[in-house]
């Protein structure tokens, strides 16, 4: 990492790992400059997260990352949910929020929501937002939802931007066909 840990520190490394499903810490120290060294598993896929004085809590929001766009039916109100996961050793109430500025197309119905995530624990944020799109043209469809978090009034500094695609009754036909005919 950079040097921005305090130097010679103690701190509590947290992982979550997408293939087992599972959640490890291991105790690790910054050296003398603060900087601190870690291996990752690399593709196999994990969150990790540092635990120390001074530092936000671990908690993030998982978006899919093989199919991270969404596709949406224009006038059609939808839900989206995400997972939240919480890589922290204590509970945390966490205040999500979605927003757009691309409101000409995307109008956000419900965005809002407060989560309480108990330690180490993934959980799944049903309905996070609920969303409609307006389909204007094949040129000018593409929109952007961010989604960023808050803990004890503290913004977050992690925050998620999913590209979004209007599509018109065509279209959608099209999409559903291809990719439930695999």
């Amino acid at each position: 990492t950079p040097a921005i840990y305090t130097p010679d520190e103690s701190y509590t490394l947290s992982r979550y790992s997408y293939k087992s499903n599972t959640f490890s810490s291991d105790e690790i120290k910054s050296d003398s400059h603060g900087r601190i060294t870690l291996t990752s598993t690399g593709g196999m896929g994990e969150e990790i997260g540092i635990i120390g004085n001074g530092l936000q809590p671990p908690v993030f929001i998982l978006t899919d990352t093989i199919n991270e766009n969404i596709y949406l039916q224009g006038n059609i109100e939808t839900s989206l949910s995400f997972d939240l996961i919480n890589l922290s050793a204590l509970p945390q109430i966490v205040d999500l929020m979605v927003t757009t500025e691309n409101s000409e197309i995307l109008q956000i119905i419900k965005g809002k929501r407060q989560v309480k995530i108990p330690a180490r624990s993934k959980k799944r944020v049903v309905s996070l937002v609920i969303c409609t799109g307006k389909y204007l043209s094949s040129f000018k469809n593409t929109g952007y939802l961010k989604v960023s978090s808050s803990i004890n009034g503290i913004i977050q500094d992690r925050e998620h931007i999913i590209q979004v695609n209007i599509i018109n009754q065509t279209q959608y036909k099209a999409w559903g066909e291809t990719r439930y005919s695999s």
